[in-house]
């Protein structure tokens, strides 16, 4: 078996406690990442994140608290739209491109990198929005320059990531050797109900547990963001979400018995152009959120694992999909052309 290459990663941005996704965790969470992962942590290197990390959880927690007390009857009782727009494909294959461009249109709605950030307490924190967002992120993404700010459109499984302490795929950005051993499951889901999960897990016995808190998490943070734009709006109908997170490309199945009638658009590159893309993302994002230090060969095979089980569980989930409720493009072709690539989406789904 001809062996993997690995690419060459260098350790930076040691002291940096910006950019992580954690900011907006709140204590319980949080306590509950720490009391699981707490010997995996190098805290000789990160302890400092790991008190950043604490303080916001205790502020986030306060705010999360004030938040609840005056717009939780809203939220919990906001209808969504049945017909969500899901967009699909791997990390740095056009995701991220083909969210912003869809997201001009006003009759979708999307979710923001502050809510997404801030999950537990966007609606209280909005007046102090721009200021927040300056003290906790750069200007531009560092991995491609693309332009960051509290309004831009982000990746939902991002505030579920906090929401929920950790059940994400995304939490191995911060303890990349721990990917396969804890995270792995948390791409799909599909084990939780299942007896195959295997023992070595840390998480086998809980696995089911876990789903249904990313579950409610995940509804739960829909119904706050499509409230938080019903406020502005007279019309009482809720608006289309439109969604981009790269690990749903694996959650057909679930995402399917959420909502029945949900629309996929997957977006596709070129494979070599897609690790070196998601290496560069590694090795110029990853070290922001990073609590331990991972070897050459643990973000390399990263990179390279979650490629092939994001492949693999789309191909094997497609055909559930109704043909009319499906369009897929290519990045070249969205480069190319992005007017046309666009309007063949609209043309689909009607």
């Amino acid at each position: 078996m001809e062996e993997r290459p690995v690419y060459h990663f260098t350790t930076k941005h040691r002291w940096q406690v910006r950019m992580h996704f954690f900011t907006g965790v709140t204590i319980w969470p949080w306590v509950r990442f720490l009391s699981q992962f707490w010997r995996c942590i190098d805290w000789a290197t990160y302890f400092h994140r790991i008190i950043f990390l604490s303080i916001m959880s205790v502020l986030n927690t306060m705010l999360a608290m004030v938040e609840w007390i005056l717009y939780s009857r809203h939220y919990n009782n906001q209808a969504l739209h049945p017909e969500p727009v899901f967009i699909l494909g791997h990390p740095r294959s056009g995701t991220t491109h083909l969210h912003y461009l869809m997201s001009q249109d006003p009759d979708f709605i999307f979710t923001t990198m502050f809510q997404a950030v801030f999950p537990s307490a966007f609606i209280c924190l909005r007046p102090f929005q721009d200021a927040i967002s300056r003290m906790i992120m750069d200007d531009h993404r560092p991995m491609d320059n693309v332009k960051l700010g509290g309004e831009v459109p982000a990746e939902d499984e991002i505030g579920v990531a906090s929401l929920t302490g950790g059940i994400s795929p995304y939490t191995a950005w911060s303890l990349q050797r721990e990917e396969k051993r804890c995270f792995r499951d948390f791409y799909s889901f599909l084990r939780a109900k299942s007896s195959e999960a295997p023992s070595s897990s840390l998480h086998s016995k809980k696995l089911s547990y876990y789903f249904q808190e990313w579950q409610q998490c995940f509804l739960l943070f829909l119904k706050k963001v499509t409230y938080w734009y019903s406020r502005a709006s007279s019309d009482k109908a809720p608006k289309q979400l439109l969604l981009k997170s790269p690990v749903h490309t694996a959650r057909i199945q679930i995402l399917l018995k959420m909502f029945p009638k949900a629309k996929f658009v997957l977006i596709h590159r070129h494979p070599m152009d897609v690790f070196l893309s998601s290496a560069h993302f590694a090795d110029t994002y990853f070290w922001y959120t990073s609590l331990q230090q991972p070897t050459d060969r643990h973000s390399t095979d990263y990179i390279l694992d979650q490629y092939e089980l994001l492949h693999k569980q789309y191909m094997a989930d497609r055909a559930l999909i109704d043909k009319d409720c499906l369009h897929e493009v290519s990045f070249d072709e969205l480069e190319a052309d992005p007017l046309s690539s666009i309007q063949a989406i609209y043309t689909k789904f009607g």
